[in-house]
């Protein structure tokens, strides 16, 4: 697993006709087979993925999206083609392909990428030999170990990774991955098999649900240090204040599933209790909190016991569920490959 004999790099692209070409071109022997998927784009970047992978005598197929179905609709292609050798529905299509045709492998690697240049091709390397020499199935590049980050990663994108990245930690029970929103991964392939695809999230963000799913796979996870690009000519069609509210939902989302398939239904723990008390007392403090201040913006003075009960239902709310996160630490913290 330390070559590039096994390795299928994945490439998502849509309307990257400016950056594609360098990428393929830096790529060179690093991997046995690349799939490009073209979401939609209408500015040639099928045609030109193809000419560049030919040009380099590339083991390939580019698979074209009819209609733009999102960063993670097109990298479920990819995934699901890499697994399964087949067309995922009646979306996609074959462009072209070249060299040998896909078979998969027992061991082969699936590595994740984007098109916009950003992530370096030359890191690959790092993701195999990770995979090859510990009991890591998940690989993840991390950005926040570059030494400039600060200076290199724009402002407003390195607050919404920080934030998105804490949110994702607690939901996913990964509380040592960091960089939540790299798109840079790999993955051994029966674990990619073991996803449902499908029911991923199809939009930006799908990564935060791939992380929280694997803990419900109770896959081993590691990460590697990679560098952040920017600047190169990608232009990030990315706003935050329209993708922060969908991610959250979705981490929200897998956290509950997460907690209730592991922690009740395949097993009993004692960190879904804390959970379940301390979600309860915070509710009811808050309900009879909003009657205090509904109370008072009406002229009607706060109950003495009634916010004495508020005040301490709030405090074993808070306690009961900070005692439920630190159980959920240590239980995956197994899960995590240093």
């Amino acid at each position: 697993m330390n070559n590039a004999s096994n390795a299928i790099l994945v490439i998502t692209a849509h309307n990257e006709s400016g950056n594609i070409d360098s990428l393929i071109r830096q790529i060179g022997n690093l991997v046995n087979f690349i799939v490009v998927v073209d979401d939609g784009s209408r500015d040639g970047t099928a045609e030109i993925a193809t000419s560049a992978l030919k040009r380099d005598s590339h083991n390939f197929v580019v698979l074209t999206h009819l209609k733009n179905t999102g960063q993670g609709g097109a990298r479920s292609t990819g995934a699901l083609f890499a697994v399964n050798g087949l067309l995922s529905d009646e979306n996609v299509f074959t462009h072209s392909q070249g060299g040998k045709p896909w078979e998969p492998a027992e061991d082969a690697v699936l590595i994740f990428t984007d098109g916009d240049g950003q992530l370096d091709p030359c890191e690959i390397p790092a993701f195999l030999k990770k995979l090859s020499n510990s009991s890591a199935d998940f690989v993840k590049g991390d950005r926040f170990s570059t030494p400039d980050l600060l200076r290199v990663m724009p402002k407003t994108r390195l607050i919404g990774n920080v934030l998105l990245s804490a949110i994702t930690k607690l939901s996913s029970g990964y509380w040592d991955l960091t960089d939540s929103q790299c798109g840079y991964f790999a993955m051994k392939l029966d674990l990619a098999a073991r996803l449902n695809w499908k029911k991923l999230r199809t939009g930006y963000g799908q990564i935060n649900d791939i992380v929280i799913r694997l803990n419900e796979l109770d896959a081993r996870v590691s990460s590697v240090p990679i560098k952040a690009i920017y600047g190169i000519g990608e232009v990030s069609g990315i706003r935050v204040h329209k993708v922060a509210l969908p991610i959250f939902m979705t981490c929200l989302r897998g956290f509950y599933r997460r907690i209730l398939i592991k922690n009740i239904i395949w097993k009993t723990h004692p960190l879904a209790g804390f959970y379940i008390i301390g979600h309860v007392l915070v509710f009811v403090s808050t309900v009879l909190s909003t009657r205090i201040l509904f109370g008072m913006s009406n002229g009607i003075a706060a109950p003495p016991l009634t916010s004495i009960l508020v005040m301490a239902l709030a405090t074993l709310g808070l306690l009961s569920i900070f005692q439920a996160i630190f159980l959920d630490l240590v239980e995956n913290r197994r899960l995590y490959v240093p």
